[in-house]
């Protein structure tokens, strides 16, 4: 088992229920969900081609992910000297952008077009500018960060600001949405940032290998580059910090903004040999955890469940969800499976747009023969047993997957 062909997740689960629709159906879905809905246009023509086995999504993704090492290669050749050939190394190993590269889901695409922007916008081309912001803006919401660093860098620089006005004129509409998603979506799954997760979260990202530039800090902060890509980095942390103490934004994947900008600052200057000695270090140490990463998944394999499950099932057994939380994956895993809410009310941010009404339950079905119960948790002590004979339990590890009868 490994990144690329371990078990879907929820998130991965819903974007693969999501692509077997049609486009405008998509559209129209995403919008439901308050996502932006690029990346499911292209991955709904890639699955129509290759088909929606895990591997062959996380494909399409690590195809994103191969593009944006590309992208830094060709930024590093705008910065002259090796630059070029440290970005690609920094890039090709970087933990976090190579574990999302197996990640059924916008990140990585978000990380490529993040590159693009910032690379034709250093090259001046303003059409290709102007097109890469407006696919920025529509894969996700965080994209909004680097067009603003980029518009109020070319105010500042008195630069022509309109391939960055596009962008957001464009997903204008999609703005209001988000602002709609916000006040209709009962309570909230993003809970607000602690100076504990902060912190956690840019350790994920690596900011902390930044720390090596402390000793050539006046050689690194003397380059052109240095202050357009301290603000890359900058500005969507502290903005995304602001803005979730009005509604929680903040989460370490929605941050791969940073990365880019991240690798821009620890490709070593021309001018300080010794700093990339420093830099082969943090290279070893990239490539050292992207492979513990690549070889120690940690989505609950869901996969197994479902095919023990299919083992085990007779005639009459009803599937059912202890929340939406594994809907998606039973779907996925050809699982025709219920939620078992009281309120049979689903909240939006969970998907809701793709659960039909009569797959929510607030009771269980009288003449089913068993229950096949199952059960995400992240501690034995967080189970939530159903009152009734139990026959069988098997645990998966984070989920559980118990057997009763009916009475």
């Amino acid at each position: 088992m490994n990144l690329l062909n371990e078990s879907l997740w929820r998130d991965e689960a819903f974007a693969a229920s999501l692509v077997r629709h049609e486009p405008l159906e998509i559209i129209g879905l995403s919008a439901g969900d308050a996502t932006p809905p690029l990346f499911y246009l292209v991955l709904h023509y890639w699955v129509g081609a290759f088909g929606d086995s895990e591997v062959a999504m996380r494909a399409l993704t690590f195809l994103f992910f191969l593009l944006t090492a590309l992208v830094m290669f060709l930024l590093g050749s705008e910065l002259g000297g090796r630059a070029r050939w440290w970005l690609l190394g920094l890039s090709l190993s970087q933990p976090f952008l190579f574990r999302y590269g197996f990640e059924v889901r916008a990140y990585s695409l978000l990380a490529l077009l993040t590159a693009t922007t910032i690379l034709f916008y250093v090259r001046r081309n303003h059409v290709a500018l102007a097109l890469s912001g407006i696919a920025l803006l529509f894969t996700h919401i965080f994209g909004v960060w680097i067009v603003a660093v980029l518009l109020g860098w070319s105010v500042a620089k008195r630069e022509t600001i309109l391939p960055l006005l596009v962008p957001l004129a464009a997903n204008l509409p999609w703005a209001f949405n988000y602002i709609s998603f916000g006040r209709a979506a009962s309570g909230w799954w993003l809970p607000s940032p602690t100076a504990d997760s902060f912190a956690l979260y840019l350790t994920k990202l690596g900011a902390p290998l930044l720390l090596v530039l402390i000793p050539v800090a006046a050689a690194t902060a003397g380059q052109r580059r240095f202050p357009l890509a301290a603000l890359l980095w900058l500005v969507p942390i502290v903005g995304a910090l602001i803005v979730s103490q009005i509604k929680p934004v903040f989460l370490d994947r929605y941050l791969i903004v940073i990365v880019p900008a991240q690798l821009l600052l620890l490709a070593p200057p021309p001018t300080t040999r010794h700093f990339r000695y420093l830099t082969v270090v943090v290279l070893l140490a990239q490539i050292s955890l992207s492979a513990y990463l690549f070889m120690h998944p940690a989505k609950p394999p869901f996969r197994e469940l479902a095919a023990y499950l299919e083992s085990q099932r007779r005639p009459g057994d009803v599937v059912v969800n202890m929340d939406p939380l594994t809907y998606f994956e039973s779907h996925y895993y050809g699982l025709d499976s219920k939620i078992l809410s009281p309120s049979t009310e689903i909240p939006i941010y969970m998907g809701s747009v793709l659960i039909p009404a009569g797959d929510v339950i607030s009771a269980l079905p009288a003449d089913a023969g068993r229950y096949f119960w199952i059960e995400l948790h992240d501690s034995p002590t967080e189970r939530h047993p159903l009152p009734l004979p139990l026959l069988d339990e098997r645990a998966f590890g984070k989920l559980t997957l118990s057997l009763y009868l009916t009475h």
